[in-house]
């Protein structure tokens, strides 16, 4: 995982600096390199959350309910609403409709909704239309 780790953030730093170009230079050519970029980066990341979804989640299972996995999702809560509300609405952002129902059973509906809808509405604004 280390290693999808660091292969994402190369990709991300791809992305950046073709970002930056782009900017400086808003070109044809310079716009289908930054596609490049964030399509290149967007099969890492795809590999990499199919993998810890295919072999990370069936052992994590089994531990969601020991005091164990308690004290890790209470640690991952000490972020801020607002971090909360980007988080979820990147989350469900084009979610299929058998997960967003399994997202239910962990979170309640209208806490994602909220969450995502009033605090993560920058997200949806300015950066979701982008991955479209």
């Amino acid at each position: 995982m280390e290693s999808e780790h660091e292969a994402m953030a190369d990709a991300l730093g791809g992305v950046e600096a073709a970002l930056v170009a782009l900017a400086s230079d808003p070109s044809r050519s310079s716009l289908d390199a930054a596609r490049e970029e964030v399509a290149t980066m967007s099969g890492i990341v795809d590999a990499h959350l199919r993998h810890e979804e295919d072999e990370l989640e069936p052992v994590l299972v089994p531990m969601t309910d020991t005091e164990e996995w308690a004290a890790v999702e209470k640690k991952l809560r000490g972020g801020s609403v607002v971090e909360a509300g980007r988080f979820f609405a990147w989350l469900t952002d084009d979610m299929p409709a058998e997960e967003r129902a399994f997202l239910g059973t962990l979170v309640p509906p209208p806490v994602t909704a909220l969450l995502a809808r009033l605090l993560g509405r920058r997200y949806t604004r300015e950066i979701a239309p982008v991955w479209s």
